[in-house]
């Protein structure tokens, strides 16, 4: 009984433990998950409020472009007035050579004069009668000044604004001149875009009502007392937008869109600038751009933040009920890693995965092909090609052939990018294109160690986008490292399957080509094994470096009498090649050849041959091929055994 109470006891004694530990747990987790709500309801807040100054920023900034401009302007007319002021007459040719001639960086586009006598003096100095249409005496009592919107008295369905400055003369004004500003050209003139162009811009004459410039609706005129009130968004208090924007109020209001039913944010201020007032127009969307986007990185730290949580409180019962369950988890994490492993191991020679980035490329671009050709310094390599719903019908990279070449010389003279939307161009610039190509992009993919081409990266029947040509160049660093890792690779490969010292292939390759051999040449293969007489003996009288030389040399003039590949060196001085569908009788003739060859250096090679027909067995061709070796060895040695041992040969 006393030990079942300790035992009760003790089981009690953990269970109060570990509820304690959950009950912390849970207490830390919410009030880190109710800090994390709180912080991001406060930031979002703040990010609402900035995008509001913003829109203030953004009005401000285009009334003080406007004030600016008309200020320049004007300041530039008075300048032209004084040096109006020193021509005797104003019909003079010369002043209206210089007058017609202004091109002001500015609002203006052309000059006139008006006179006393309510004559208007146009180009050239032609004098145009404008009573009843201008007053000079009314316009003269307003000095530098700038008026309403008015009909253009030159071109018919034309409204313009005109500043005027006085041109005075020994006291006395003698005439205005007026500098002519198209209303309809105001928006490319004044060169302002609210927002990066996203928002609408108005400029209203709080006189008359009249838009003077209407970037919503460009190329109509229009007056907002005509176009009466709009409703406010809920939530918003209403107002009678018309009349705060004529009184010079500086506030906004968010409206629903009659055309588009959205919301709209529109901001109002008065310009120094007459009775000038603008209206800044922003969808909702894109004022609150940057807050929505915050909003969604938040919202998805949090969603994070509470899974994270939630699979912590998971393993964390996990573990406290199963020991055992995670001790096999993390042998399933070690089982796990060493794949992984094993794959990253490989990962360099699995090429298969080139061509799933051609087809993401592909997809991303949304071309109909991809092609990747790997260089090297005679010419092409390695060639990748994805077709992405087979349309173009290329069926293999090589009909790309002669365009890969074409481009590398192209690249060749410095060019950066290949970039063509147009079928009968390419035909032009490719003197063979296969038929379904309509479009291309190729840039060159440039060594990151010195900067030489090695590669062409080519997408086809893709449609014309700006982001193209540099998403292309972005990508070309990441396919030159695959082209140098692959180059390199080769190269390892290459040197791993040579003799180091004689330059035919070594052992390693010699073993890894059998099975190709048989499978290919398994009707006829005659087999040659050498093995030099008297390398030990050079090695030992005249130096391992003597002996080195005896094998280059033999290696040489093996490679230059066997028209053949095949040709290894499997053992210290012993050489192995295959001759598909060589006879014996012609290998005789060659070993001839090549024995008197090795004596003019005075060397000498045991030869064994053995033609097969229909092989069964490789293993047993080289075999007999080896034995007969032997015999023609042992025959070397028997006669010449006293010579070789004394003079090392």
């Amino acid at each position: 009984m006393r030990c079942m109470l300790k035992k009760t006891s003790k089981t009690a004694h953990n269970e109060i433990r570990w509820g304690r530990f959950w009950l912390v747990t849970a207490f830390m987790a919410s009030i880190i998950l109710i800090a994390s709500i709180c912080t991001i309801n406060h930031i979002n807040n703040e990010e609402q409020e900035s995008c509001i100054e913003r829109l203030y920023e953004e009005g401000d900034d285009l009334a003080t472009s406007i004030e600016r401009a008309v200020y320049n302007d004007l300041q530039q007319l008075r300048l032209i007035a004084s040096m109006v002021s020193e021509y005797d007459s104003l019909q003079d040719r010369k002043l209206w050579t210089q007058l017609d001639a202004y091109e002001g960086s500015g609002l203006i586009s052309r000059l006139e004069l008006l006179l006393p006598d309510n004559s208007l003096l146009v180009h050239g100095g032609r004098k145009i009668d404008v009573t009843g249409k201008l007053s000079f005496e009314k316009e003269a009592r307003h000095g530098l000044h700038i008026s309403e919107r008015e009909e253009d008295l030159l071109i018919a369905d034309s409204y313009i604004l005109r500043q005027y400055a006085p041109v005075v003369k020994q006291g006395k004004i003698i005439a205005l001149l007026c500098g002519v500003v198209i209303v309809k050209d105001l928006p490319l003139l004044l060169n302002v875009k609210p927002y990066a162009g996203k928002g609408e811009l108005f400029v209203i004459d709080a006189k008359t009502g009249d838009f003077l410039v209407d970037t919503w609706h460009p190329g109509k005129v229009g007056n907002i007392i005509s176009l009466g009130n709009r409703d406010s968004a809920p939530g918003y208090e209403e107002k009678d937008l018309q009349q705060e924007v004529l009184e010079g109020k500086r506030d906004y209001i968010v409206i629903t869109s009659k055309t588009t039913q959205e919301y709209a944010y529109l901001f109002y201020r008065p310009i120094e600038v007459k009775a000038w007032r603008i209206v800044v127009a922003v969808p909702e969307d894109v004022v609150f751009e940057n807050y929505y986007i915050i909003k969604n990185l938040l919202r998805n730290f949090l969603i994070v933040e509470f899974l994270c949580f939630a699979l912590y409180l998971i393993w964390l019962g996990h573990m406290v009920l199963t020991v055992t369950s995670e001790k096999q988890r993390r042998l399933d994490l070690i089982e796990h890693i060493h794949k992984m492993e094993v794959l990253l191991f490989n990962a360099h020679v699995k090429e298969e995965n080139m061509t799933l980035a051609l087809k993401q490329l592909c997809k991303t671009l949304k071309a109909d092909l991809a092609a990747l050709c790997v260089l090297d310094i005679e010419g092409y390599d390695k060639r990748y090609l994805f077709e992405l719903d087979k349309t173009t019908n290329l069926g293999s990279v090589k009909s790309l052939e002669s365009v890969f070449n074409e481009l590398y010389q192209w690249f060749l003279q410095g060019q950066a990018c290949y970039m063509v939307f147009n079928r009968e161009i390419l035909k032009k610039n490719f003197s063979k294109i296969p038929k379904s190509i309509s479009s291309l992009i190729a840039v060159p993919i440039k060594d990151v160690a010195d900067d030489k081409t090695i590669g062409i990266l080519l997408l086809g029947n893709l449609e014309k986008d700006a982001i193209q040509q540099a998403l292309l160049k972005a990508l070309t660093f990441s396919f030159a490292l695959f082209c140098s890792n692959l180059k390199n690779r080769l190269i390892l490969k290459e040197e791993g399957e040579r003799d180091a010292l004689t330059g035919v292939y070594n052992r390693n390759r010699f073993e890894n080509d059998l099975p190709g051999l048989l499978g290919r040449f398994k009707k006829a293969l005659t087999c040659v094994y050498f093995d030099v007489n008297g390398l030990r003996e050079m090695n030992n009288f005249h130096g391992h470096a003597k002996g080195d030389k005896m094998l280059r040399i033999v290696a040489m003039e093996i490679q230059a009498h066997f028209n053949t590949p095949y040709i290894y060196r499997i053992g210290g001085d012993e050489f192995v090649l295959f001759v598909p569908e060589g006879s014996e009788s012609s290998m005789l003739e060659l070993i001839k050849k090549l024995s008197h060859a090795l004596k003019v250096y005075g060397y000498h090679v045991a030869v064994g041959i053995k033609e097969g027909h229909d092989i069964v067995s490789l293993a047993e061709l080289i075999k007999d091929a080896e034995k007969n070796m032997y015999v023609d060895k042992n025959n070397y040695y028997a006669v010449n055994q006293r010579f070789v041992r004394e003079n090392g040969l």
